[in-house]
């Protein structure tokens, strides 16, 4: 059977792609369609007909566009003239009006123009320029019926089958044999991406990326013609160098994004046998892993038996990072990232898909153990080798994690760390005990390395699709699952520019006039829904809704504020704390602190945080809000996210991982849920991992499939029990519903009992009884069906927070480009919008600056750094607030400075405060300037008394000095 598809595959993929050539190239196949300009009021009717071609491919004008306010105005195509049968439908922007292949050699668009009234309100006609658009007609490209099977191939059919084969069917030894990598196969696929105008070129695109990834397959007697590859990306660069502007430059469009790496693909199989930095490293099938057949290399094996053999002298050579252009380090990185990616998925020394390039590991070695790496001995580098695999995903986590902690201290980025100089002290293997038993000399190579991976990464990451689209073996894909090993430092340098491209020029120039005491009212009276709230986020978003978000991306004032912030019926000047004070305010009005009840109920505490008291709080999108209020606020939260990302004002969106993960646009499932529902997705494990009983009681007559009750099939019995259940019956306690749980088999009768009668709705704590499929209530979950309901139950939970999620992306997006969040994914979003939430005293320490009498040698002075050291994570943010206005400390590259270039210090006076003695006297804040002004207190204990009934007065008050 195999033999038969590839062959079938390859003769599909020739026919197909040659039909295609051929029919682009006929004379009046490629017509222009397009409507008035602009719109008119009414309907225009138009048709094109291609006689001879099976199908119809539109792509549109970039000018194409209906008027956003009306949803009326649209643009339909059908197969019919009597319009019955729409093919597709496009209205509003011109990015809406996405390409479309239609299976038909005659369309008819329908142009539905604004109404008289609308048309003559408009001042911009652009924005009713209406359809523009090119038709062309084709052969070869997919099949819509059986009959056409026999008239002509199907490119579509040879897409999804090729893709088949790669990545799931065929075993590797088949495709090192090289079943599918052939001079025609390469070629055909090539021949179609050169054909204008023509459909399913991503799909290709992927296909041939998978191709190349895996150049080792390809027969030395039929080896494919590359050189075509190499103009494309040429042409792709020359492109990408002639954008106009800064933020089309930094993100480039997609296509060329793919068009990139396609061609360092090529360049890589160009050179896979030519030099140790190239492996034969299978990554094109998504479902390779640990253990996967044909894994060609096992740590533990005999170094000599390892394939490729180990590199040694000259031939550990590696190029200078900092040089390379961007298309080779590209192909370079994916080199490296190939076997990272697939040993994240590995336990540790078992076999994976290929090891580390020799002249990458050399190096390592050699920068964390001194010397050169040419002198690296082929000893030496198998136990690198050996050591590096022995490194699981838990153990590059927590290493990533000191590593930014030792960088913080010692205020450098982590690539800018001494490996040589690194050194784990017992307190640090306590913190991070899956480091406890490196040695290290491992621990140096192996940051060593990751800096190394950083750094390629950095030098092409513009080019990168980050969204994985390319299949799994593109770069994308590998990123995304080697992740964890991407410094934050590589992720900011992207960030930093994604800022300054989409800067707006000048300030937002707004003051916003809010009323605490309007707040405080309507909390007080319990108005917290979207469309009653008065409290201060609400009352923010109704100032900065009617500009658009494109206002708050220009720069910050000499305060440091993107807008002044006044109280009615509150004298004074914001100097800036008042401004940080309300951005922290608007935080708890989504996330209350416990014993305070949120100002507006967007957000809920997820079950396992309302479960436990003491554990970190931890939300959740509120499900009940739904409504247009409620997903204008949730779009907001998403705007004031990505504020918070740009300016580095570490706001505390304190949202469950999960839900960031869903921003991001990450793949989740139940380990995320996990962390959010603990108790749930306990019991869904128990469902997944129920044994049948050890020993069944045969005299019972349950489980033989005979049914009590007159030979009633198991099926019908279930139908039966379902019925009952779903009429209130309770198992053990009635009587029909007994009788019918003993026509079950025995094991299916125990699963039953055991679990209460689980039926395909959510039915488990916290759910909402809806099913889970059509006609769910009246379906009993069995053994055989518990992975299917286990799966449905995780995806409705998840599910509920969704809409929230993407109404908090689309906000966020306003803010800072999309394409920025895959590289980000949900974690280090959550890091680069509201920072770390430690409260790092030495940071804190470092940045203090006294006025005299006080200097760090004062008494009074290194009592208030002792009751810091005591306090715990969460008084400390407190404390910060108190100074400062915001509860967090900055984190990134030059965070101690502001927007302006100038320093920032945590500013510790004396107190000018009334004669007596100090003792009396509580320590003042200034939120404007980060500012204690502290009496000299007689001992630590008054220190620590004072300090906290300050900032609990202060912050209980909320009027600071600002």
């Amino acid at each position: 059977m195999s033999r038969l598809l590839i062959a079938d595959c390859a003769a599909t993929m020739g026919e197909a792609t040659r039909a295609m050539t051929a029919s682009t190239g006929r004379s009046g196949w490629l017509r222009l369609v397009e409507s008035s300009h602009p719109m008119r009021p009414g309907v225009e009717k138009l048709k094109v007909a291609i006689e001879g071609a099976s199908a119809l491919f539109v792509a549109f004008n970039e000018r194409c566009r209906t008027p956003v306010a009306d949803p009326a105005c649209s643009v339909m195509f059908f197969a019919d003239e009597q319009c019955t049968r729409m093919v597709a439908r496009r209205q509003g922007p011109p990015h809406a009006f996405r390409p479309f292949l239609a299976p038909v050699n005659t369309l008819y668009a329908v142009v539905r123009g604004p109404d008289a009234a609308t048309a003559a309100s408009s001042t911009d006609s652009r924005e009713r320029y209406g359809l523009r658009c090119t038709v062309r007609g084709l052969r070869g490209v997919s099949w819509s019926a059986e009959p056409d099977i026999r008239r002509e191939p199907s490119l579509e059919w040879a897409c999804w089958l090729l893709t088949y084969l790669v990545r799931e069917a065929l075993p590797e030894a088949t495709l090192r044999a090289g079943a599918l990598h052939t001079g025609d196969m390469l070629g055909a696929m090539v021949r179609f991406l050169r054909t204008p105008d023509a459909p399913f070129k991503p799909a290709v695109l992927a296909l041939v990326s998978s191709v190349l990834a895996c150049p080792q397959y390809f027969s030395a007697s039929d080896a494919p013609d590359l050189t075509a590859f190499a103009s494309i990306g040429r042409s792709a660069l020359a492109l990408l160098s002639s954008a106009a502007g800064a933020a089309e430059r930094l993100f480039p469009p997609i296509q060329l994004q793919h068009a990139l790496e396609m061609a360092a693909s090529a360049h890589a199989a160009r050179a896979v046998f030519a030099t140790p930095l190239f492996c034969p490293v299978d990554v094109s099938s998504s479902a390779a892993g640990a253990g996967a057949a044909g894994g060609v290399w096992n740590p533990l094996s005999d170094p000599s038996t390892w394939s490729p053999p180990l590199a040694a002298g000259k031939d550990l050579a590696s190029p200078d990072v900092a040089s390379l252009p961007e298309l080779e380090a590209l192909a370079l990185a994916r080199e490296l990232f190939k076997p990272l990616a697939s040993a994240a998925r590995c336990a540790a020394s078992s076999p994976r898909l290929g090891r580390i390039p020799d002249p990458w590991m050399a190096r390592a070695v050699a920068e964390a153990e001194g010397g050169e790496p040419s002198a690296v001995s082929a000893a030496r580098l198998a136990a690198a080798h050996r050591s590096s695999a022995e490194w699981t995903r838990a153990m590059d986590e927590e290493l990533i994690a000191w590593l930014s902690g030792a960088a913080r201290a010692a205020e450098k980025s982590v690539p800018a760390l001494d490996a040589k100089a690194l050194t784990l002290t017992a307190r640090d293997k306590s913190s991070f005990p899956a480091l406890a038993f490196e040695d290290d000399a491992s621990v140096r190579r192996r940051f060593a390395l990751l800096r190394l991976a950083n750094a390629l990464l950095a030098r092409c990451l513009r080019l990168v699709d980050a969204t994985g689209a390319l299949g799994p073996a593109s770069m994308g894909a590998l990123l995304r699952g080697a992740a964890h090993l991407v410094f934050a430092h590589t992720k900011e340098k992207v960030v930093n520019a994604a800022v300054k491209a989409t800067k707006r020029s000048g300030t937002f120039g707004s003051a916003l006039l809010l009323d605490h005491d309007e707040a405080t009212a309507a909390l007080a009276a319990g108005r917290c829904r979207p469309e009653t709230s008065r409290c201060l986020f609400v009352q923010v978003y109704e100032h900065l809704s009617r500009h658009p978000a494109s206002d708050l991306r220009g720069d910050l004032d000499g305060s440091e504020c993107l807008f002044r912030v006044a109280f009615k019926g509150q004298e004074g000047i914001d100097a800036g704390g008042l401004f940080r004070g309300t951005l922290t305010d608007m935080c708890e009005d989504l996330f209350p602190p416990p014993g305070r009840e949120a100002g507006v109920d967007l957000f809920v505490r997820t079950p396992s945080c309302a479960a436990d008291p003491a554990a970190e709080p931890e939300f959740a999108p509120n499900p009940a809000r739904t409504n247009e209020a409620a997903s204008a606020l949730f779009r907001f939260v998403g705007v004031m996210m990505g504020v918070s990302l740009r300016f580095r004002f570490c706001m505390p969106f304190e949202l469950a991982p999960v839900v960031w993960r869903l921003v991001a646009g990450d793949t989740v499932g139940m380990e995320d849920l996990a962390g959010a529902d603990g108790a749930v997705v306990a019991l869904l494990r128990s469902v997944e991992d129920w044994m049948p009983p050890a020993s069944r009681d045969a005299s019972r007559g349950v489980g033989d499939g005979a049914a009590g009750g007159g030979g009633v099939s198991g099926a019908e019995a279930a139908e039966a029990v379902a019925a009952l259940l779903l009429d209130g019956a309770v198992l053990g306690d009635d009587e029909a519903l007994d009788a019918a749980l003993a026509g079950l088999p025995a094991d299916d009768a125990a699963f039953v009992t055991r679990f209460g009668g689980l039926r395909f709705v959510d039915s488990l704590p916290g759910g909402d009884g809806a099913p889970l499929v059509q006609g769910g209530e009246r379906r009993l979950v069995l053994p055989a069906s518990r992975a299917a309901f286990v799966t449905l139950v995780v995806q409705a939970r998840l599910r509920r927070w969704a809409p929230a999620a993407r109404m908090m992306r689309a906000g966020l997006c306003s803010m800072v480009p999309a394409r920025v969040l895959p590289m980000l994914g949900g974690r280090d979003l959550r890091t680069f919008v509201c920072g770390s939430d430690v409260v790092d005293v030495a940071v804190l320490k470092a940045h203090t600056v006294y006025q005299p009498p006080y200097d760090a040698s004062h008494k009074t002075v290194k009592f208030f750094w002792e009751v810091m050291d005591e306090l715990s994570n969460r008084e400390r943010q407190q404390v910060i607030r108190y100074a400062w206005g915001r509860s967090r400390l900055p984190t990134g590259e030059d965070a101690w400075r502001t927007s302006h270039g100038s320093s920032l210090a945590f500013r510790f006076l004396p107190f000018a405060g009334r004669s007596g003695s100090p003792d009396d006297s509580l320590i003042e804040a200034h939120t404007c300037f980060f500012q204690l002004n502290c009496p000299a207190y007689t001992s630590k204990e008054i220190m620590r008394k004072k300090l906290l009934l300050s900032v609990t007065e202060g912050l209980a008050s909320g009027y600071l000095i600002a």
